[in-house]
């Protein structure tokens, strides 16, 4: 099976893993995107920042493949999108509400 969407992501299967702050950490989301789906890891925590760039090295420290950063727009999301950014992470993704700002941002660091 092949898509636009999978095509972009880097993905070869329409498996998501939703990004589970608390129960889903690195290994869940390498293990997903080295099965060839996209795990997300939640990083939108701007009191958790150090934590969250560990977690996005382990990730990378298991898996080439794509993964993505989760992040949470009912709460400030500039430092957390500039951790992923900063640290290389392919792909964002935004929950409850848009800000155009931020897509722009990622856009801009070439995220999908």
């Amino acid at each position: 099976m092949q898509s636009a969407l999978l095509t972009k992501l880097g993905i070869t299967v329409p498996v998501v893993a939703a990004p589970m702050m608390g129960s889903g950490g690195a290994q869940l989301v390498a293990a997903v995107s080295n099965a060839g789906g996209l795990g997300l890891l939640p990083a939108w925590r701007e009191d958790r920042l150090p934590a969250h760039r560990d977690e996005v090295r382990a990730v990378m420290g298991l898996t080439n493949r794509p993964f993505g950063a989760n992040l949470n727009n009912q709460y400030p999301q500039d430092e957390p999108l500039s951790m992923a950014i900063d640290e290389g992470v392919s792909i964002a993704s935004f929950f409850w509400g848009l800000n155009a700002g931020l897509i722009r941002r990622a856009k801009g660091a070439r995220m999908a």
